[in-house]
C-alpha cells in the first residue's frame, strides 16, 4: 500500500465526524486517482501475464520433452504427473502475488473512496434522522400553541393570528327603498404579508404569473388538480413537489426547506388527513375580499394557503 493510500485510509477514519462534503470530495478525489493508478496497473500486469504465459509453455515443453526422452533425468528421478501440477501451482501463485502487488495501491485507494462515500451517506442518514425529529417536534409544540390560543381567545382570534390577516372596519353606503342613504359598518378580513410556510404569494415575482387573472385563476385551479392526480397516484406529495410545478421564482426554484418535510398523504381511511391538495381557491373563508376580486378576475395575484397536513416525511 502506498503512503498517498495509507494517507487516505486515515483521512477516511478521521472524517466520520467531519463534513459529509469534504468526505464526498475526498471519495471522488480518490475515486479518480485509483482509476489513474489501476490503469497504470494494467501495463505492468501485462509484462507479469507475458511472463506467466512464457513460464506455464517451459513447464509443459520440459514434461513433453521428458517423456519423449529427450531429456534424460538421473536414476531414479521422475517427472510425473503430481510434479506437474505442483510446478503450474506454484506458478500461478508467484504470478497472483505479483499482480495483487501491482494493482494493490489502486484496490487500497478505491476502498478508501468508498469508505469516504459510505461515511458521508452515514452521517446525512443521521443528521436528516434527527432534522426529522426536530421537525416532529416542533409541529407538535406548534399545534400545542394553536389549541392554546383558541381554548383562551376563540377560534376567530388564532385563525387570525395563524394566517397573518386582520379584521378591518369597513364603510359601505346604502340607500334603502325610501331613498335614505346610510352607512354600514362591518368588519372584514385583510390578508398581511405572508410568512406561513404553507403559503406562497402568486404574483408578477413567478413566472408562470400571466398578466391576464382569468388565466392565473384557470392555471392554479388547474395545477390544483394535477396536484391531487399525483397525491391518489403515489400516495404521498411534498410541498415542494407543488411548488414546483406551479414555477419558478426569477428563474430560481420555488422550493423551500419546510416544503421538503411537509406536505401531504393520502389516506382514505385517516380522517386526521385531508386527502386532497387546496390551495386555499374555494375552501378559504367568504370574507377575504382579495381572494374574491381574485376568483371574480378583479385581481391578477393572490395569496395561496395550501392546507398541508404537516410533516410528512416520517409517515411514508
Amino acid at each position: 500500500m502506498t503512503k498517498a493510500t495509507q494517507m487516505l485510509s486515515k483521512t477516511a477514519f478521521k472524517l466520520k465526524k467531519a463534513s459529509p462534503t469534504i468526505m464526498v470530495v475526498g471519495a471522488a478525489i480518490g475515486g479518480v486517482t485509483a482509476t489513474v493508478l489501476a490503469c497504470k496497473a494494467t501495463l505492468k500486469a501485462q509484462y507479469i501475464l507475458a511472463e506467466h504465459k512464457a513460464n506455464m509453455e517451459k513447464i509443459h515443453e520440459t514434461k513433453d520433452k521428458v517423456d519423449s526422452g529427450e531429456i534424460q533425468l538421473s536414476e531414479g528421478e521422475t517427472y510425473t504427473k503430481e510434479d506437474l501440477t505442483k510446478d503450474i501451482t506454484t506458478t500461478y501463485i508467484k504470478t497472483g502475488m505479483k499482480l495483487a502487488k501491482v494493482y494493490a495501491p489502486a484496490i487500497g485507494l478505491g476502498a478508501a473512496s468508498l469508505g469516504c462515500m459510505f461515511g458521508s451517506h452515514h452521517i446525512m442518514t443521521k443528521r436528516n434522522a434527527t432534522l426529522t425529529a426536530a421537525y416532529i417536534a416542533l409541529e407538535q409544540s406548534f399545534n400545542g400553541y394553536k389549541n392554546r390560543v383558541a381554548d383562551r381567545f376563540g377560534e376567530r382570534v388564532q385563525h387570525e393570528l395563524e394566517q397573518n390577516v386582520k379584521a378591518v372596519e369597513v364603510e359601505t353606503k346604502k340607500v334603502d327603498e325610501n331613498g335614505v342613504e346610510e352607512v354600514i359598518k362591518e368588519y372584514k378580513d385583510i390578508a398581511e404579508q405572508a410568512d406561513d410556510p404553507c403559503t406562497l404569494i402568486f404574483d408578477e415575482t413567478v413566472d408562470t404569473w400571466e398578466r391576464d387573472a382569468d388565466l392565473n385563476r384557470n392555471y392554479l385551479l388547474l395545477m390544483e388538480s394535477a396536484a391531487n392526480k399525483k397525491l391518489r397516484s403515489q400516495g404521498h406529495l411534498f410541498l415542494n413537489e407543488v411548488l414546483t410545478m406551479i414555477g419558478t421564482h426569477g428563474g430560481q426554484s420555488l422550493r423551500t426547506p419546510t416544503g421538503q418535510v411537509v406536505g401531504w398523504v393520502y389516506n382514505p381511511n385517516d380522517t386526521s388527513l385531508h386527502n386532497h391538495v387546496d390551495f386555499g381557491l374555494t375552501s378559504f373563508e367568504s370574507s377575504d375580499e382579495a381572494l374574491k376580486s381574485f376568483l371574480r378576475g378583479e385581481e391578477r395575484s393572490v395569496i395561496l394557503h395550501f392546507n398541508c397536513d404537516g410533516i410528512i416525511i416520517d409517515k411514508i
